[in-house]
């Protein structure tokens, strides 16, 4: 017993350092093999993506919450999964109309997962899609206005171009559609024709448009009005002595409204030109100074008596 002992010892104190590093050697191998290498889970929160729809179909209703994968695997291998790129991936190639229950898969995993990897369970592990019939049709565009020109002015026309565009989704939905409107362009303040780029107002989930955007253009003129003037006094040009019967006239002018709105006429616009006249009475006509834009279209009376006095004086 005693010489055991006495190996021992000597073997104990031989060669330290290598002992040393054989144990920590083993403990390093043991904890990798027992601990890392172990197969763990992880779970792992995929979106689905829809490929390969039918022509004819439109997908209307899935699920949009992520499908919990049970991935099992080496620690190592299980922590290099990338959540932010995996998805399942289903082809849809023989989705019929109305509701379809699909089983998930493990095979829809993508990117595909390392061999020491694999996927023990998904949850749910059945879904449903729902798909209808896609209908297109070409229908008229309208544009939508909002706000009210600058005053005096007024809309005159309005124009969209392309007038049309294609329109497709679930065929109810495009069943029930007879226009496609603009979202609203406003033409507040405005003082002459405008054009926009405009978006086509959304008319429901999974309804497309082509082009989705118009040109709009809205044309503007000027609101015509008339005025009345009573008894506008008239000037008259020359010599002293004349007289105007009746001495004022009734006027009707016509022009834009921005014009005639608060229109003042000066002091002497009406006025008749008595210069160089013989005495006695004579028939002339008042003339009227407006702007360029205001025509006169009645005077009352259309013909006045002017009286020029025996011996006027300049």
């Amino acid at each position: 017993m005693s010489g055991v002992r006495r190996w021992l010892g000597e073997f104990a104190s031989r060669n330290v350092p290598a002992k040393v590093l054989s144990l920590l050697l083993a403990c390093i191998v043991w904890y990798a093999t027992n601990v890392v290498e172990r197969d763990a889970e992880r779970v792992v929160a995929v979106p689905l993506a829809l490929r390969q729809v039918p022509r004819n179909l439109v997908i209307t209703d899935w699920p949009r919450d992520r499908v919990q994968v049970t991935v099992r695997g080496p620690r190592p291998l299980l922590a290099g999964v990338d959540e932010q790129r995996a998805r399942l991936l289903m082809r849809l190639n023989t989705l019929d109309q109305g509701e379809n229950w699909l089983d998930l898969k493990a095979g829809f995993l993508e990117p595909e997962l390392p061999r020491r990897l694999k996927v023990v369970r998904l949850e749910p592990g059945r879904v449903l899609v729902q798909a209808e019939r896609l209908k297109r049709r070409s229908l008229p565009v309208r544009a939508t206005l909002v706000g009210t020109p600058a005053f005096g002015f007024r809309t005159s026309g309005v124009r969209t171009d392309p007038e049309r565009a294609e329109v497709s989704g679930p065929a109810q939905q495009i069943g029930d559609l007879d226009e496609l409107q603009t979202v609203p362009v406003d033409i507040g303040g405005a003082q002459s024709s405008v054009q926009r780029r405009a978006l086509i107002e959304w008319v429901g989930d999974f309804v497309t448009f082509m082009p989705d955007r118009v040109t709009v253009t809205v044309e503007l003129e000027e609101v015509m009005v008339t005025r009345e003037f009573p008894n506008v006094p008239v000037h008259v040009v020359g010599p002293t002595g004349v007289r105007l019967v009746p001495p004022t006239v009734s006027l009707t002018l016509r022009g834009p409204q921005r014009v005639l709105h608060e229109y003042r006429l000066p002091p002497q616009a009406a006025h008749v030109n008595a210069a160089g006249m013989t005495p006695g009475a004579h028939q002339v006509e008042v003339l009227v100074d407006v702007p360029g834009t205001v025509e006169v279209i009645t005077r009352e009376p259309n013909v006045h008596r002017l009286v020029v006095e025996e011996g006027p004086t300049s």
